[in-house]
């Protein structure tokens, strides 16, 4: 073999949750060129994916629901970035939706074939939010009133920041002499 670097993967040698990002990605752009009417339901699309490649990710399957107003996505997930893009999606519309002068502000930062209707969207969680908590609980987590999922399932994010911030304040002290 050559020293020559390559940059691809043989669809064979790729790992299987490679190989199931491509199935999703594929899935999206045939559904959007057909424009087909499609119910899809994806667990944990998120699995091994960079926060950005999950922002992206999402963004692609809200393209690929809007396409139809027939269309249904249903994922489950336990990644607070899946949770967050959800709600800047659900965010850039409102704010258009109070403000029209603001859309073309709002475009900058987040494609207008990507915003998504608070009409449109529920979210749920299925128990475990914490040690004690009874893990047979449904409970509709998303706020009609705000437009978005509800701010305490999405600090796993903060929390994980702030015990790092902890984490590297206790540092400095392994170098003090005993």
């Amino acid at each position: 073999m050559d020293n020559e670097a390559k940059d691809y993967v043989y669809l064979s040698n790729a790992s299987s949750r490679q190989k199931e990002c491509i199935r999703i990605l594929q899935d999206i752009l045939i559904n959007i060129l057909d424009g087909s009417k499609v119910l899809r339901i994806i667990e944990k699309p998120e699995a091994n994916l960079f926060p950005i490649a999950q922002q992206q990710l999402i963004e692609l399957l809200a393209l690929m629901v809007k396409q139809n107003d027939d269309n249904k996505l249903v994922i489950t997930t336990n990644s607070p970035y899946v949770l967050t893009v959800s709600n800047n999606l659900l965010i850039a519309n409102r704010v258009v939706q109070k403000n029209r002068s603001l859309e073309s502000e709002v475009t900058k930062i987040i494609p207008k074939d990507c915003w998504l209707n608070a009409h449109d969207f529920s979210a749920y969680s299925l128990g475990n939010q914490s040690v004690g908590e009874n893990t047979n609980d449904c409970q509709y987590i998303f706020s009609g009133e705000k437009g978005t999922t509800q701010k305490n399932y999405l600090d796993t994010v903060r929390i994980l920041k702030i015990t790092s911030q902890d984490s590297y304040s206790i540092h400095p002290k392994t170098f003090k002499k005993r």
